[in-house]
C-alpha cells in the first residue's frame, strides 16, 4: 500500500479501544511529519496519532510526537491524501486491494514479527541473534533503515518481490524467525492487526491500510465484542454479538 502525494506523513487517528479483531471505528486526518527524512518514496513508516485510546506498544518512540506512533502501509496500490479524512476498521487482514495474494489479505506472521520488533526496538538484536544479515543494526530516523523495512513488508505480503540490500536482510531474518530460529509461531500475528481505511462513512471508497498493535490478551468473554469510542468524552458503549447495546 502506498502513499499517494506525500512522502513523510503521519495520520491522526479517532479510533475506539479495539479487544474484537474486526471492529468499527471512526476517523483518520493524514498529514505530513519530516521525522525519518525520507523522500522519493511513497510509502512507510508513517506516524500516526490516536486519539480516544492508545496503542498497546510504541507510543512516543522512534521519533513519533507525544501521544503518536510509528507505523507502515501492507499494500501497494492503495493510497492516502495529504490532509485526507479517512474512517478505519481494525482487522486481521487487508481488503479490497493489493498487487498480490489474496482479497482478503490475512496479516503473515512474518510482518507481525517484523513490526513487533520494530515497536519494541529489538530488530538489531534479532539481526544479530540471525547473524547472517549484511547489515546488523536496524537504527531509528535513518531513511534508508525504515524504507527497508518497509519493503521487506511489501514482499512478504506479495506486493512486489526480490527486495535488495537491508529490506532482503530483513526479508531473510524473518523467514528464519518463523523457521530455524523458532522464535516466532508460523501463524502467528500476537498484538498485531491491519487498520482498513475508507474515504467515507459507507464505506465504499477503499483507501490505505496501515499496521497497528493493539491491547492483547482479552478475556475469553469479550471475543466477540468491541468498543466503539465516544469522541470528546470517556463513555464507550459496548456492542454484543446479537446487536443489542450496553454501556
Amino acid at each position: 500500500m502506498r502513499a499517494s502525494t506525500m512522502l513523510r506523513s503521519s495520520v491522526v487517528l479517532v479510533l475506539p479501544v479495539v479487544l474484537a479483531s474486526h471492529v468499527c471505528a471512526d476517523q483518520i486526518y493524514v498529514y505530513d511529519t519530516t521525522a525519518w527524512n525520507q523522500s522519493n518514496f511513497n510509502g512507510g513508516p508513517f506516524e500516526v496519532q490516536p486519539i480516544g485510546f492508545q496503542a498497546s506498544e510504541g507510543m512516543n518512540q522512534h521519533g513519533a510526537g507525544a501521544g503518536h506512533f510509528i507505523t507502515f502501509c501492507v499494500e501497494t496500490n492503495e493510497y492516502l491524501s495529504q490532509g485526507g479524512t479517512y474512517w478505519i476498521d481494525i482487522n486481521d487482514r487487508a481488503i479490497g486491494g493489493g498487487s498480490g495474494g489474496e482479497n482478503p489479505d490475512p496479516l503473515d506472521s512474518r510482518t507481525a514479527y517484523l513490526y513487533t520488533h520494530f515497536i519494541r526496538g529489538t530488530l538489531s538484536s534479532e539481526l544479530g541473534a540471525w547473524g547472517l544479515a549484511s547489515q546488523s543494526t536496524f537504527t531509528d530516523l535513518v531513511s534508508a533503515d525504515g524504507i527497508a523495512l518497509q519493503e521487506a513488508i511489501w514482499d512478504i505480503e506479495q506486493e512486489q518481490t526480490a527486495p535488495s540490500g537491508f529490506a532482503s536482510d530483513l526479508l531473510g531474518l524473518a523467514n528464519w524467525a518463523i523457521g530455524g530460529g523458532n522464535r516466532w509461531g508460523a501463524n502467528d500475528i500476537g498484538n498485531v492487526r491491519v487498520m482498513n481505511m475508507w474515504t467515507d462513512v459507507n464505506h465504499t471508497g477503499i483507501a490505505q491500510d496501515l499496521l497497528v498493535m493493539i491491547p492483547l490478551p482479552a478475556p475469553v468473554w469479550v471475543a466477540s465484542l468491541g468498543l466503539i469510542g465516544v469522541i470528546g468524552g470517556s463513555v464507550f458503549r459496548r456492542r454484543s454479538a446479537n446487536g443489542r447495546t450496553t454501556l
